[in-house]
Order: structure tokens, then C-alpha cells, then sequence
């Protein structure tokens, strides 16, 4: 038993929050691990060091990452990376993008299909 908590507490800020509640896969849970992924690149932080953070062991990147609006998603980009403009504009779509993966609801997220779609776009912006 304990081993199954300690492997719960390490994936758990990349597993689907309604997996972890009810126990039912959907064909979205995996697109959650991908918005919480693309959060760590995009902020060069990873889930577990917010948690640390905010001293909790519950899940606070989703909550963090939608409380920002348009205006000031640029806070969660690393501020390491040295971006012009252009890769700037390219980096807030993935943001965006990565926000709908995270949703709490698996039915509001998008499909890997409009993700993919999506982050293209994104790569294309200029």
C-alpha cells in the first residue's frame, strides 16, 4: 500500500484530476500530462517545485497557470529564455494551448488532433 501512495504522490501532478478521483481512463488524460509538460518547458520550472512552493501537496500549477490573464501570461515564461518578439507571441500560444490541456473538466479539453493543430499554428505565427 505504501508503495502505491509514494508512486501517486510522483505522478500526480501529471495525472488527469478525474482519473485520480473516479479511477476512469477517457482518452484526454493523457493530454493533461501534456499541458502540465508543456507548463514546465514554457516556465523552466516543474510541477513539484510549485507544489514545494506553496507548501502543499495538492495540485497548484492549473490553479496558477488560469489565474493569469492574457495580459500578464508572460510571468510564467522562464525568464531565462531570451526571446525576441516574434518567438515571445509564439511562446503566450503555447501558454494558451497548454491552459486548455490542463482544464480540470476532461470533457472541455481539446483532442492530441487540435493540439497538435494548435501548437503548429502557434510554430507558424510570424
Amino acid at each position: 500500500m505504501r508503495i502505491g501512495i509514494i508512486i501517486l504522490c510522483i505522478i500526480s501532478g501529471y495525472a488527469d484530476p478525474e482519473y485520480i478521483v473516479t479511477g476512469k481512463i477517457s482518452e484526454k488524460a493523457d493530454i493533461y500530462g501534456f499541458g502540465i509538460v508543456l507548463f514546465e518547458i514554457i516556465s523552466g520550472r516543474s510541477i513539484h517545485s510549485y507544489m514545494k512552493a506553496e507548501g502543499t501537496r495538492e495540485l497548484p500549477y492549473p490553479a496558477y497557470a488560469h489565474k493569469y490573464n492574457p495580459k500578464t501570461l508572460h510571468k510564467l515564461v522562464d525568464p531565462l529564455l531570451r526571446v525576441d518578439e516574434h518567438e515571445r507571441a509564439q511562446i503566450m500560444e503555447c501558454v494558451r494551448v497548454a491552459q486548455l490541456c490542463v482544464d480540470h473538466r476532461a470533457k472541455h479539453r481539446p483532442v492530441m488532433s487540435e493540439v497538435v493543430t494548435m501548437l503548429g499554428m502557434a510554430a507558424s505565427k510570424g
